[in-house]
């Protein structure tokens, strides 16, 4: 299930920034990965439901924050520098800004997005 999914997966952007994204100081560029916790099927197309129509939930997010997003790994059709194939780690959806408040509210509305 989709909400039983996303609720046990996202947590590494939630409870503690620092920790979860590997960010030593608060100079450093906040980062943190959202797993998706779903494979991505045909039927339910779940980067879809991730993305919106024409990406409008990730422009949307980006234009208020600045932030920076990108939907990474199985699934994601994002194909990875080094050898131009998709990876095969989990479906995640990376987020990061150039400041605290800019990454906080990212994090926030993403949260929210998903949790609909």
């Amino acid at each position: 299930n989709w909400q039983q999914a996303w609720t046990s997966s996202h947590q590494s952007c939630n409870n503690s920034h620092t920790a979860s994204s590997g960010i030593e100081s608060r100079s450093a560029k906040p980062q943190c990965q959202f797993f998706i916790g779903i494979a991505e099927e045909p039927a339910f197309k779940v980067t879809r439901r991730v993305l919106g129509p024409h990406g409008q939930h990730m422009k949307a997010i980006a234009e208020a924050t600045g932030a920076k997003m990108r939907l990474r790994g199985k699934g994601s059709g994002f194909l990875e520098s080094e050898d131009r194939r998709e990876s095969t780690d989990e479906l995640m959806l990376c987020v990061s800004a150039q400041d605290w408040t800019s990454y906080q509210e990212a994090v926030r509305r993403v949260t929210e997005l998903l949790n609909r």
